[in-house]
């Protein structure tokens, strides 16, 4: 007989009762607060017959959420106030600590000087030119003032030493010296331009020229005209004699001497016809102290003037 199978009774299947979604909901669903999100079927109350189950408010997101409104709110305050600030710091002018020079307008360069060929101040085109004889002695130099000369003679004296007769016009020196005497042939080379003439004494020749008005030649010799000079106390006599413009202007000024004349102008020309550049040129004095060395500057297109003592 065959053997029968263990058989479970069958099981009444059970149906599962729906979950009470109100038991479900939390204690805080208890609260009054009108939910955020509306109930659809208030919304429509058309809909209410046709809805089988709708999802209640999440309680817990409003509260999130408006905690998240909260914070946004207060950063959105704190960029707003930065940026003011920063917006504010932008229209405040930043000045540097350090004094602030303001800019001095300097004269126009409108004429061409009568001396040099270069551009000068028209103030300058009428003035009367001021020669110096100046001392090359070793140790006196960097003699003052040379720099500002538009021409400068350079000639051996007594004993080979050479000596120095400086031109000024388009510019003038602060301080000019040591100031020393003059020659014959000083007086030639600065007659065509009738100027005032510094120097100390001279050779007989020189003053006797210089006493005839030789060529228009204003005299200011240190031995009659002392005020227009002065003596500089760390030299020794005959090396300390030296004036300056101020000094040289006002003594001529309260000795209405007449400041102004009509300047010869040299010619210059823009450009050289081709030749060979030296470019070394060597002037041999004796003694060697003032021998004197001219370099050609291919930058420039000059020569540099150099000694060989100084």
């Amino acid at each position: 007989m065959p053997k029968s199978k263990n058989i479970a009774p069958a099981q009444k299947p059970t149906t599962k009762r729906p979950t009470d979604t109100k038991k479900k909901v939390s204690a805080r669903s208890s609260r009054t607060t009108k939910p955020i999100v509306p109930i659809l079927s208030e919304v429509v109350p058309e809909l209410k017959d046709h809805i089988i189950s709708q999802p209640q408010p999440n309680q817990d997101y409003s509260y999130w959420q408006a905690l998240g409104w909260f914070g946004a709110g207060m950063i959105g305050i704190l960029i707003t106030t930065g940026s003011a600030i920063w917006l504010a710091s932008l229209k405040q002018p930043h000045y540097p600590t350090s004094n602030i020079t303001p800019a001095v307008n300097q004269p126009l360069l409108t004429e061409i000087s009568p001396l040099t060929g270069l551009p000068t101040r028209p103030e300058t085109m009428t003035r009367r030119p001021w020669a110096v004889v100046v001392e090359n002695f070793f140790t006196v130099r960097p003699q003052a003032g040379l720099g500002a000369a538009d021409i400068v003679f350079e000639s051996p004296t007594e004993g080979g030493i050479t000596r120095l007769l400086a031109i000024y016009q388009s510019s003038l020196p602060k301080l000019v010296g040591p100031v020393r005497s003059a020659r014959s042939y000083f007086n030639d080379w600065i007659r065509p331009f009738s100027p005032f003439y510094s120097h100390s004494g001279g050779s007989d020749r020189a003053l006797q020229q210089l006493r005839a008005g030789y060529g228009g030649i204003i005299d200011i010799n240190e031995f009659f005209h002392g005020a227009a000079y002065e003596r500089i106390s760390k030299f020794t006599p005959p090396h300390n004699l030296f004036t300056t413009t101020e000094r040289f202007s006002s003594y001529l000024t309260a000795n209405k001497y007449e400041l102004e004349s009509a300047v010869p102008k040299l010619s210059f020309v823009d450009t050289l016809p081709p030749a060979p550049t030296i470019t070394s040129i060597t002037l041999p004095y004796l003694p060697e102290e003032y021998e004197v060395t001219y370099e050609y500057q291919p930058a420039s297109g000059t020569y540099q003037r150099y000694f060989r003592h100084g």
